[in-house]
């Protein structure tokens, strides 16, 4: 297959799909192996305005971030001027988000640290789309692939919602999984939303999730009721959230999930504020600004022997029931503590300082060994050390030297 480049103004040959979906098909284009074309399976006069509007405002992932946005790099026309697909940069070596979140399929080299880095820098692509004034809408774990170094490409770029002055092109495609909960209220389809940024803000949050959490979904739960068991997509609607402090359904956290505890505090508040309160209020969903910032905190902090610890005891000593004693004890200690008045305080510490001078006083050595005749400072002492070598003699056998001496 020949087709034209538009902006080149050069003819490129197509080899045979490597991938076919829905919309189209993958080709790689012959003599240039870092970029590959797709061709729609339906051209319109949409998806081409389209392009052409991508094409004039390209997205930049700022401070260099190793972070590829697989974004159409020239329209490919056909013989009679259609356009039919475009090309794009050709991402290797790199896995799916979903093969990287989950252990069983998880690479030897995708190691909590390297995760971190990953979420980071989902956050900071996210972060750049929503800069220059797109929706990606279509976020799932299948579009963004991630590379042993921890970068990151988000593929698919064509079905994302732009934005003109005179036109706006919606996404029409996405996942319940990944979708907010307004949306799935709403019933509509998705070639009939307008996407906004706090739809973005949820999926967002749930790709994080799968990353951290060991590729568990936020709302996949363990029903522990007695009537019907919702689907998850039903949950997501309802805001029923098994990891809520105000949980009042019938649905827990799943028995392979780690506990949410094991995160950092910040990306705890975040995710509470994205699954939580941003069930009736989506404007209370972090950012991607706001997540790259908890991530890159989150990686800063796993330096220190505290979050280590914190991620050890959460996910490998607390499941294992002696081991929940270990803080327990000093939780209900610390919450009995704020609840003493201040005057007990006061109280205590006067007992405490007290209690620490007697201590002092009793505990002070003092000299016992009362003086000894012939002291150091005697000339007969003087003498006696003179004539004697070796350790010091006792006081007592001088003495008695002494006296024999004056007998004879």
């Amino acid at each position: 297959m020949r087709l034209l480049l538009e902006r080149r103004g050069t003819e490129v040959s197509l080899l045979p799909a490597i991938k076919r979906g829905g919309e189209g098909s993958i080709h790689p284009v012959s003599g240039d192996p870092g970029v590959v074309a797709k061709v729609f399976t339906q051209p319109t006069r949409e998806r081409a305005e389209k392009l052409r509007a991508m094409l004039d405002n390209p997205p930049v992932v700022a401070g260099n971030a190793p972070a590829v946005i697989a974004w159409p790099q020239d329209r490919l026309l056909n013989g009679t001027g259609e356009c039919v697909g475009y090309v794009m940069p050709y991402v290797r070596d790199k896995e799916s988000l979903f093969a990287v979140s989950h252990p069983g399929t998880r690479p030897r080299w995708a190691d909590y640290p390297c995760l971190l880095r990953a979420a980071k820098n989902v956050a900071l692509a996210v972060s750049a789309f929503h800069r220059h004034g797109y929706v990606v809408g279509d976020l799932n774990e299948f579009n963004v692939l991630i590379g042993p170094d921890a970068s990151v490409a988000v593929v698919d770029t064509d079905s994302i919602q732009v934005r003109t002055p005179r036109e706006l092109f919606r996404c029409q495609v996405g996942k319940p999984e990944f979708t907010p909960p307004e949306l799935i209220q709403s019933g509509m389809s998705f070639s009939q939303v307008d996407r906004n940024l706090h739809h973005d803000a949820f999926g967002l949050s749930v790709l994080i999730f799968l990353l951290l959490m060991d590729g568990n979904h936020p709302f996949a739960a363990r029903y522990v009721g007695t009537a019907g068991r919702q689907t998850q997509t039903q949950r997501i609607a309802q805001g029923q959230w098994p990891y809520s402090a105000r949980r009042t359904g019938a649905y827990l956290p799943r028995r392979q999930a780690p506990p949410l505890e094991s995160l950092s505090p910040r990306i705890q508040r975040l995710v509470r504020d994205c699954f939580e309160t941003g069930h009736a209020n989506p404007t209370c969903r972090p950012s991607a600004d706001d997540w790259h910032r908890a991530l890159d905190e989150a990686e800063v902090e796993w330096n220190e022997i505290r979050a280590r610890l914190r991620y050890c005891y959460y996910r490998v000593l607390r499941p294992r029931g002696w081991a929940g004693n270990l803080v327990v004890v000093p939780e209900r200690l610390r919450s009995a503590v704020t609840r003493l008045p201040r005057n007990v305080w006061a109280t205590a510490a006067c007992a405490l300082v007290v209690t620490l001078l007697v201590v002092a006083a009793v505990c002070l050595p003092r000299s016992t060994e009362s003086p000894r005749p012939g002291n150091a400072g005697s000339p007969t002492n003087q003498g006696t050390l003179r004539e004697v070598e070796g350790e010091e003699t006792p006081w007592l056998w001088k003495e008695a030297q002494r006296l024999n001496r004056k007998q004879r």
